[in-house]
């Protein structure tokens, strides 16, 4: 399996969209091949209920991206964003949000705590959990109110999606400090971070996805 880091993914990302491959063409790969993955794995003419929660990185980008293509598929699909609309941190990530905005999908942004836990059954009671909270730019301790919707995924019995890597987990080392998303199953993209293959119990299942960027031998 091929590995990649942090710094090093930033400058392939950098490449290639000097050569015109843009961010947003990576972002909207990365959201349809969550899609595909999930379509692996469940009918979407089966009664199920999938709820992705983002953040307002790079990385709740791709989660809007996923919700989209999933509910181009059929599937019953809710948004929760944790965090503010006009706080959305990238264009890229901001394109994403407008195009999700023209699917009849409900979206709900959450800024506290106490908002979240109105919705805390609902999350819990979800089949499925597509997690794109913090991404591979996560720094110290988890804050508020995604520490809290962490605690709620985990306490949930659907199967938890982790996209690029489980929120809390540093995709370099393997460090937890604090809270951690505990996956079922990981989608990262382009090669995994050192960080995937040496927390196991966090990350579940490790599957890499391509977004269109060539892997050099």
């Amino acid at each position: 399996m091929n590995v990649i880091t942090t710094e090093e993914m930033k400058k392939v990302e950098k490449e290639y969209h000097n050569l015109g491959y843009s961010r947003t063409l990576m972002m909207e790969n990365a959201g349809r091949a969550v899609a595909d993955e999930i379509g692996k794995r469940i009918d979407p003419l089966k009664d199920v209920r999938i709820v992705v929660l983002c953040g307002t990185g790079n990385n709740g980008g791709d989660g809007a991206s996923a919700a989209r293509h999933l509910a181009l598929r059929g599937y019953n699909v809710e948004v929760f964003l944790l965090g503010e609309m006009d706080k959305v941190r990238t264009e890229e990530a901001r394109t994403m949000w407008k195009a999700l905005s023209l699917m009849n999908i409900r979206v709900l942004e959450v800024l506290r705590k106490e908002d979240l836990m109105k919705y805390e059954e609902e999350i819990e009671n979800a089949d499925v959990i597509v997690e794109a909270m913090l991404g591979t730019g996560v720094k110290g301790e988890v804050r508020e109110p995604i520490a809290t919707a962490i605690d709620v995924v985990n306490r949930s019995k659907g199967l938890v999606i982790a996209v690029d890597l489980p929120s809390g987990l540093n995709p370099d080392t393997g460090e937890i400090v604090g809270k951690v998303v505990r996956a079922d199953l990981t989608i990262t993209f382009h090669a995994a971070k050192p960080g995937l293959l040496s927390n196991k119990d966090v990350v579940g299942e490790l599957v890499v996805k391509e977004i269109g960027i060539p892997i050099r031998s």
